[in-house]
């Protein structure tokens, strides 16, 4: 299912899997998953930043240059 990135998230448990690209280095793929409680008002593009910033430390990325591609969140 798809669900708008400005909309906030139904409760569940959701996969994602994320792109980033380190600079000179290529692209690093990062993955996992991400529960949203009742009454959670989170959407996609907070989900995203954060998945953004998590990945960037865990590969080692300044995140002033973390950039991210091919975001997806699956319910």
């Amino acid at each position: 299912m798809s669900y708008p990135m400005n909309k906030p998230l139904p409760p569940g448990t959701y996969r994602w899997t994320l792109t980033m690209l380190k600079p000179g280095n290529g692209r690093w793929p990062c993955n996992g998953t991400y529960s949203i409680a009742p009454g959670d008002t989170r959407t996609g593009v907070d989900v995203l930043e954060e998945m953004r910033v998590y990945c960037a430390r865990q590969i080692g990325i300044p995140l002033h240059s973390a950039q991210a591609s091919d975001f997806t969140l699956h319910g």
